[in-house]
């Protein structure tokens, strides 16, 4: 086998749950899958009710379209480099209005 198979890999949150999960496996107590459970539930209403993920999704896009054009324009004065960070500052703020 040249490489492991990903599917596997499991993030910070989803490893903490296992352990919880074979905490209360082994143990038969719930108390830490209880608070486990309770903390990625809470922590994933808040992402979705404070939007906090599209939130960063906005600034990497816009911060990736600065860069392309960056990229794109080597030769680019310094005017027309402010014109295009404001361009996509304001494009940015109009998608965080709109939220």
């Amino acid at each position: 086998m040249d490489q492991l198979d990903s599917s596997w890999d499991l993030g910070n949150a989803d490893l903490i749950q296992q352990i919880a999960d074979l905490d209360w496996l082994h143990n038969d107590k719930t108390d830490f899958l209880k608070e486990v459970t309770t903390l990625r539930v809470g922590y994933e209403l808040y992402q979705r009710l404070s939007g906090e993920r599209e939130l960063a999704a906005m600034r990497a896009e816009t911060i990736a379209n600065i860069a392309k054009f960056v990229k794109g324009n080597p030769k680019a004065t310094k005017q027309e480099l402010q014109k295009e960070v404001a361009k996509q500052i304001w494009l940015f703020s109009q998608k965080v209005e709109k939220m």
